[in-house]
């Protein structure tokens, strides 16, 4: 398929410019040779009617033969290559002799000047009646004397003659549309290298691209349009080979988070079975199984949650809502997880209501996925601020903890899916890595920010934006 434009291109182009070269040369050939004929036998026309028209052809003169001779001669010696015959009134030869004309007949002349009377022309290109091997121009005009007519005078042209002035205008003609289609082929030679050949390459980059091939480039072309359509294929490349990655990464994070508890779940079932564990531990190890069987589910869920974003980003169910309320009920859910591990949760809310535009159930998820974090990495007898506030037409709601923080380096890595710090890994076995995506996503639905200030050591505070509802 490669330079299978170029070719077809290149192949009408020759096609097309021959075929318009022999129309153009035939029907230049005919046109000229037309033009010729007419304009030359016009002119003899104008000429035989001046001579027929002389005094010395009049009717007293008709016998006086080296008259009409010298008129004659003085006439071919003007208009070199031509033949003049004088004739009587019935056709014959006056001058030259009958003799010397092979195959003449005097009602040939007559004939002849019906024809052109019926015909309304000035003259007629034939052979004259088989007297002559080629065609010629043929003029007939009457000689008269008063009203009658007392002879003819007859030219004969030759179209030999005619054909080779329409043969050297044609050459000429000729050399101008070749010029004229060689000059043509330049624009064709720029196209190969401004659009064919940059096409040609997207051509293959496409094909590439086709068999997985997302690490080489199409290169742009000078021409706008493709370079734009390379540029855009390119992009749709490093898009297409990212998403690969991820599916990459997310297949083998699951088989990961996924093969751990399932591995423990059935490690304590069969030595359940087989009788390795007592009936008195029983108890213990299908806590641990209740435990795993925990990390599936919330595992699944996040999975579905993060499926239902990416299918659903826009279908978001708006309402107005206060958003005090959701920061009470995620405080009054995780009470039992704060007592255990010994934390206070410290609310700071203005008295009056805090009334956002939102979609209450997944606004109230980014406040859930917040405070679960927190929680994870806060030591024992810590605190962690919940607090929402009005500033420039929009709500600020922010989840604080005084935990381990989080490296510079890993700050921007933290939205990514499946993402743990290595050191959290053996604190934190109920996490999935995919709560921070679930809120990146969330918010970004929702055309809103969400930013992180983290100090190892120290602490950790989300901050995320909302849309402050007008209340009537």
């Amino acid at each position: 398929m490669k330079n299978a434009v170029w070719a077809k291109i290149v192949f009408f182009t020759i096609v097309l410019g021959l075929t318009g070269i022999l129309f153009f040369s035939a029907s230049g050939m005919y046109l000229i040779e037309g033009k010729l004929t007419d304009t030359i036998g016009e002119q003899y026309y104008r000429e035989t009617v001046r001579i027929a028209k002389s005094s010395s052809l009049s009717e007293e003169s008709v016998e006086d033969t080296s008259e009409a001779f010298r008129l004659a001669s003085e006439f071919a010696s003007e208009f070199q290559q031509c033949m003049i015959w004088h004739t009587d009134r019935d056709g014959r030869l006056i001058e030259p002799s009958g003799d010397s004309v092979p195959g003449f007949r005097s009602e040939y002349v007559l004939l002849l000047y019906q024809e052109l009377q019926e015909e309304e022309v000035h003259f007629q290109v034939s052979n004259f009646y088989d007297c002559f091997e080629e065609d010629w121009i043929n003029i007939v005009t009457p000689v008269l004397s008063g009203e009658a007519v007392s002879g003819y005078i007859v030219v004969h042209y030759p179209m030999e003659r005619i054909y080779r002035y329409r043969d050297s205008f044609h050459s000429i003609m000729l050399l101008l549309l070749n010029l004229c289609y060689c000059l043509g082929l330049v624009p064709l030679f720029l196209y190969r290298g401004q659009i064919c050949t940059p096409l040609q390459n997207v051509i293959d980059g496409v094909a590439r691209y086709s068999t997985g091939d997302y690490s080489s480039r199409i290169p742009a072309g000078q021409d706008r349009n493709i370079g734009y359509l390379g540029s855009s294929l390119n992009y749709l490349a490093d898009q297409l080979d990212r998403t690969g990655k991820y599916q990459r990464q997310l297949i083998s994070n699951v088989s990961h988070d996924f093969r751990s508890p399932l591995t423990s779940i059935k490690g304590y079932v069969s030595a359940m079975l087989d009788g390795t564990i007592a009936p008195d531990d029983r108890e213990k190890y299908l806590q641990i199984i209740l435990h795993e069987t925990e990390r599936l589910e919330k595992l699944t869920q996040n999975l579905q949650a993060l499926e239902a974003l990416e299918v659903d980003k826009k279908m978001l169910h708006y309402s107005v809502f206060d958003i005090k309320e959701i920061l009470y009920a995620v405080q009054e859910f995780f009470s039992g997880p704060c007592r255990q591990k010994q934390l206070q949760v410290s609310l700071r809310l203005p008295p009056s209501p805090l009334m956002v535009s939102a979609d209450r159930e997944k606004i109230q998820q980014v406040v859930y996925n917040l405070m679960d974090n927190a929680i994870k990495f806060s030591p024992p007898f810590s605190m962690i601020f919940m607090e929402a506030y009005e500033q420039n037409e929009r709500v600020f709601v922010t989840v604080k903890d005084q935990g381990i923080g989080i490296p510079a380096s890993s700050i921007g890595k933290i939205w990514n899916r499946f993402y743990k710090e290595d050191n959290s890994r053996g604190k934190d076995q109920m996490g999935s890595g995919l709560g921070l995506s679930i809120v990146k996503e969330i918010i970004a639905a929702h055309d809103e920010h969400i930013n992180v200030i983290s100090t190892e050591g120290i602490g950790t505070e989300f901050i995320f934006t909302l849309k402050k509802a007008a209340v009537s």
